[in-house]
């Protein structure tokens, strides 16, 4: 390799890493967005005790912060969300 190949290929790389740091970024600020109201939500309406309602509040957090961080057909869950409804308005 010589040093024009070896530069193209740093440039690439980084290129590509920085392109996909706002996907992350949106996913974390996306689960976020949907967990922290759904916990308050959670213990202020669960009719449990303490620690049923830490277990119903950790068993929704967990499938929406899955959900929302790895994403469904590689979108974020409020993009799949915005995009099955899309589809499937009728015009």
């Amino acid at each position: 390799m010589n040093e024009q190949n070896i530069k193209e290929f740093v440039t690439k790389t980084i290129l590509y890493t920085v392109e996909n740091k706002p996907k992350e970024t949106e996913n974390t600020a996306e689960a976020l967005i949907l967990c922290i109201p759904l916990v308050l939500l959670t213990l202020i309406v669960s009719p449990f005790e303490l620690t049923g309602t830490l277990i119903t509040a950790d068993v929704l957090i967990v499938s929406v912060r899955g959900f929302a961080l790895i994403g469904i057909h590689d979108y974020g869950l409020i993009t799949f969300i915005r995009l099955q409804l899309k589809n499937s308005i009728i015009y």
